[in-house]
């Protein structure tokens, strides 16, 4: 099965550690979950939590997936992430490099 552009997604994840990105990044590429994970490193997040305005320095995660994989992923991004309400948003995919598609499928599918 070919993976068509409509199902290509990119998750952003942000946590508090590298070791923590770096776990979550692994354990998505290992499981084949995602087909790549990309660390940012050293973002600086400013959002209210319980009431008060927090900041703190964080790594933002970029997962390249697809639409089936989502769930999985929320699954285990939820077990392994140290944050009560981690930071989960799904963007669909519009275009792509079509080499990088066929990647991607070649892992994924």
């Amino acid at each position: 099965m070919q993976v068509t552009k409509l199902d290509m997604r990119i998750v952003f994840c942000n946590t508090d550690s590298l070791k923590n990105a770096k776990t979550i990044a692994s354990s998505l590429v290992e499981k084949k979950i995602a087909a790549c994970v990309s660390i940012i490193p050293k973002v600086i997040s400013i959002y209210e939590w319980e009431g008060k305005i927090e900041n703190r320095e964080e790594y933002t995660l970029k997962i390249k997936t697809i639409e089936s994989k989502l769930n999985i992923i929320e699954s285990e991004i939820l077990s392994l992430h140290g944050d009560q309400v981690p930071e989960i948003i799904t963007i669909k995919v519009s275009e792509v490099f079509d080499k990088y598609e066929d990647w991607v499928s070649g892992i994924l599918v």
